[in-house]
């Protein structure tokens, strides 16, 4: 279980093996136990020789071989629902290949940076026009000075006898490729070197992208400017990636920087402009990434074709014919009058629906529950008074899918760790040994340690990596509509309802395979009566006595209004390692609110509280803020931090409260709370 510290000397231990290429692992870990010691850190040896046990490498192509194959980065700042973005990256088919994706807090919701085609490019922002907030906006990289923090070089040989293919595997193999193979693309500068991951996953807690302006009256090169940025200590020590920006919109340069603590990314923030030299100076926008997914640049050829061919719509006429003779006469009338397009999404969508539920693995329960969804969302989709309202339609889907995960979690544990919920816990790194309480995101976190985890080997092939994916991303989709996020014309919401419903079903489908061969499994006989999922009982919010030994907890308690700006403040505080308590992610329907809030609140070491001028007014403040509850959580050493959205009257339970702002400088306040949230923690465990 990786903690603050196993973070830290990660990310330092993976900048001194990509700062030092020829360092060996050994030499590495002792370079970094030997820094510690000075620091008064002894006996970090074993711990770092773990962390570079999991180490693994990535070949660096010399983005020129990329670009003369027409593959170069693109970039795209998007204001839209996560579960919008990613369907947009599954629907892009090969495409998605070359897509790396980051929720990122600050003005932009989202950032996409696709290694691909102009052509791929203009297909991407076409799709994200289509469902996003505002205007995206994107821009191109003119030039790469800087690839994972390897100066590049225009000239490399041309080398004949190697496919791309080859290249591509020495890039996604570095360790393990042929040496003489690897050695040969080194000194023709196809490739630059290697960089490290950990499981696939960036070793850098922090990951940031800084859009940087450059004022001056002066001609100056990209290669001076990247000079200029690295004679900063701060910025040198975390710079990865350097993209000078065709024609300057929305900045000059784009950079990307990684960081081992948030005293890193405050000193190479700011660093920025302090690398104003010789009448050049340097304005700095700052992304912080909550949570991405990479994809590293690949030699590929350049295919979208598929993706813009008009569909036979022949067989699909033929079923929705037979569809339509299913609705009732209401339904029918309604569905008449609808507009061309939105009757076409329509038909689309319930002919999707209906041959995603010819499955035979579902059980008779689960498939009335999906039936009854495609109830609502054909009755909702055929109402022609107005905009569809299909929220009800998604969130039947969601929640009989999040039932199927609990159960699903709970029969793959008790297959492995027999009927003991505290080895079950601490092998899957639950906040609880309660499965049933489990949110839908943190059910496909579980099943993701299992998956990685040899305790659970016999089980691996119940849990493939891409259903635990895209059963991760179906969950962020599930938080988007339960937020009421949808947005787009009539035809568009009914199509993202389809999308969202028929991944759901799909989802359900693999679960139910799934539950169906574990139950199959003789050692599991007699086990059912044992797996059934408990209902919470409803409870005063009066608090039990504090649990110890848990890991630092944040509760964040918000209006529903709010929900936005309270999402991506838990997500950036998930980001920075700290288990963060969001309604929007925990509760689902049947759920007590009552006995989550107090059970989640008893836990939490913060309290963070959203204030608005509409959550100040509602019953919101009475039922999470009144005295018996606050005299509860000082006796308890629970940290109280008023947080304001917007301005607003502070409730006088909070006057006497330092609070923090948020609406003018979002960045900035949060690194505040930060602060706040590590002096209470260092103040706590003395």
């Amino acid at each position: 279980m990786f903690d603050d510290l196993d973070r830290t000397l990660a990310a330092i231990l993976a900048r001194v093996l990509e700062f030092d290429p020829e360092l060996s692992s050994e030499a590495a870990v002792r370079r970094v136990a030997h820094l510690a010691g000075e620091a008064g850190l002894s006996g970090l040896t074993e711990t770092l020789r773990r962390i570079a046990a999991g180490f693994g490498q990535l070949g660096i192509i010399n983005p020129y071989r990329l670009m003369d194959d027409g593959i170069r980065p693109y970039f795209f700042l998007a204001n839209g629902r996560p579960g919008l973005l990613s369907q947009v990256i599954r629907d892009s088919e090969r495409a998605k290949d070359g897509i790396s994706q980051y929720v990122v807090f600050g003005h932009w919701d989202s950032l996409l940076i696709l290694q691909g085609s102009a052509e791929e490019s203009s297909w991407l922002a076409e799709r994200l026009r289509q469902g996003a907030y505002e205007e995206t906006v994107s821009f191109t990289a003119k030039d790469v000075l800087l690839a994972c923090r390897r100066r590049t070089d225009r000239k490399y040989e041309v080398m004949a006898s190697v496919s791309a293919q080859d290249i591509n595997e020495v890039a996604l193999n570095y360790s393990d490729a042929d040496k003489q193979l690897r050695e040969s693309m080194l000194a023709a500068n196809v490739m630059l070197g290697s960089t490290v991951t950990m499981d696939g996953r960036s070793p850098y807690p922090i990951t940031a992208f800084v859009g940087i302006l450059v004022r001056t009256r002066a001609t100056i090169s990209g290669v001076d400017i990247l000079n200029i940025l690295l004679r900063q200590e701060d910025l040198q020590r975390c710079l990865v990636d350097l993209y000078e920006v065709d024609h300057g919109v929305p900045f000059h340069y784009f950079a990307k920087i990684a960081c081992a603590t948030v005293d890193e990314l405050d000193a190479a923030t700011n660093a920025v402009a302090f690398a104003s030299s010789g009448g050049v100076r340097f304005e700095g926008e700052t992304l912080v990434v909550a949570r991405g997914s990479e994809q590293p640049p690949l030699v590929r050829k350049a295919d979208v074709a598929s993706l813009l061919v008009v569909p036979d719509i022949g067989p699909i006429a033929r079923r929705a014919q037979r569809v339509f003779e299913n609705l009732d006469t209401k339904e029918r009338s309604s569905f008449n009058a609808l507009s061309d397009e939105r009757q076409l999404a329509t038909l689309r969508a319930l002919v999707g629906l209906q041959s995603a539920i010819d499955n035979d693995v579902f059980d008779a329960q689960t498939r009335e529950r999906i039936g009854s969804a495609i109830s609502t969302f054909a009755r909702e989709s055929t109402k022609s008074d107005g905009a569809p309202n299909l929220t009800g339609a998604v969130i039947e889907v969601t929640s009989m899918v999040e039932i199927l995960t609990k159960t699903f979690l709970s029969r793959l544990a008790y297959s492995v760790c027999g009927k003991d919920p505290a080895r079950i816990q601490a092998e899957l790194k639950l906040p609880t040994s309660k499965i049933r309480t489990l949110s839908l995101g943190k059910s496909a976190q579980a099943l993701r340690i299992a998956a990685g985890s040899p305790v659970f080997a016999s089980v691996h092939h119940r849990i493939p990596e891409e259903w635990i994916e895209r059963l991760d991303n179906f969950a962020g989709e599930r938080n988007s509509w339960a937020h009421g996020a949808a947005q787009g014309t009539e035809a568009q919401l009914v199509d993202q309802a389809f999308a969202a419903m028929r991944e759901g079903i799909a989802i359900a489908g693999w679960l139910a395979a799934g539950l169906r061969s574990i139950m199959e499994d003789r050692e599991l006989a007699g086990s059912r009566d044992n797996l059934e999922l408990e209902r919470a009982d409803a409870a005063f919010l009066t608090l039990p006595p504090r649990a110890s030994g848990s890991e630092l907890s944040v509760f964040v308690s918000h209006a529903a209004s709010d929900g936005p700006t309270a999402e991506r403040l838990a997500m950036g505080l998930q980001a920075m390692g700290y288990n963060s308590w969001y309604a929007e992610w925990e509760l689902r329907a049947g759920d007590s609110i009552v006995s989550k809030v107090q059970a989640a609140l008893s836990a939490s070491d913060v309290l963070i509280v959203v204030l608005s001028r509409q959550s100040v007014a509602s019953n919101w403040v009475g039922r999470e803020l009144n005295s018996i509850l606050m005299s509860q959580l000082g006796g308890q050493r629970v940290l109280v931090i008023p947080v304001l959205i917007e301005k607003c009257e502070i409730p006088p339970l909070l006057s006497d409260t330092l609070h923090v702002d948020l609406h003018e400088d979002f960045e900035k306040g949060f690194l505040k709370i930060l602060d706040a949230i590590r002096a209470h923690r260092n103040r706590v465990s003395r």
